[in-house]
C-alpha cells in the first residue's frame, strides 16, 4: 500500500527531480518483492537535505553524562 499523505507527489523537490526520475524502481525479487533504487540525482538530493537538517547536530561536542557512560563501559569491558 502506498501513501503520500496528502502531499503531492515530488513535493519540495526541484522541478528537474519530480516524477519518475526522482526515484526508479528496477526489477522484481523472486519472491515477488519490488527492489527499489533511487538513482544517484536522487541519492544526492536526499544527501543534501539530511546535511541541511543533521550536520549542525552532529558538530556539537557529546554531552558529558555520554562520555562518563562511554568511559564506565570500557572500564567493565576491561575487567572481564
Amino acid at each position: 500500500m502506498q501513501t503520500n499523505c496528502g502531499k503531492e507527489a515530488g513535493a519540495g523537490l526541484p522541478e528537474s527531480q519530480e516524477g519518475a526520475d526522482a526515484a526508479k524502481v528496477e526489477g522484481q525479487k523472486q519472491s515477488g518483492e519490488s527492489e527499489i533504487k533511487l538513482d544517484d540525482a536522487a541519492q544526492e538530493l536526499i544527501g543534501q537535505h539530511l546535511k541541511a537538517v543533521y550536520g549542525e547536530i552532529a558538530q556539537q561536542p557529546v554531552p558529558d553524562r555520554f562520555i562518563e557512560l562511554l568511559d564506565e563501559l570500557e572500564r567493565k569491558e576491561r575487567g572481564r
